[in-house]
């Protein structure tokens, strides 16, 4: 599953999760999982498109952190398929996602830096 953050100005974060077929049953329980997150104060997922919309108070790495938390809690729930799929993050506003400030955000929420991007490892134990 590869991410790719499409827009990020304050307060609000929208990501695009590509090659996932969203169902309403996986839109509906991440954006149940987000919107209880407390750095979260609103979060919209649509599923037609694979967005996901998140509007943040606090800092930006509180709300990354939110979102890969909610994407470990999925695949842990999917069990061991999930586990073998790769959630990659390549593009932050377009641009390489090494060559800007959220590389740190990723890093520091468990997302592990590789000459592409990061990876989300997750263990379905």
């Amino acid at each position: 599953m590869k991410c790719t953050i499409l827009h990020e100005s304050r307060g609000r974060l929208r990501v695009h999760v590509c090659n996932v077929r969203m169902t309403l049953h996986r839109a509906d329980v991440l954006e149940a999982y987000l919107n209880h997150h407390d750095a979260v104060s609103k979060a919209k997922v649509y599923e037609r498109t694979s967005d996901v919309v998140v509007c943040y108070t606090g800092s930006r790495k509180a709300a990354v952190a939110a979102l890969v938390a909610s994407v470990r809690a999925a695949l842990k729930r999917e069990g061991a398929s999930a586990a073998r799929r790769k959630i990659v993050v390549e593009h932050f506003n377009g641009r390489d996602v090494l060559a800007t400030p959220a590389a740190s955000w990723l890093q520091s929420a468990g997302l592990v830096r590789l000459p592409d991007g990061f990876r989300l490892y997750a263990s379905p134990f």
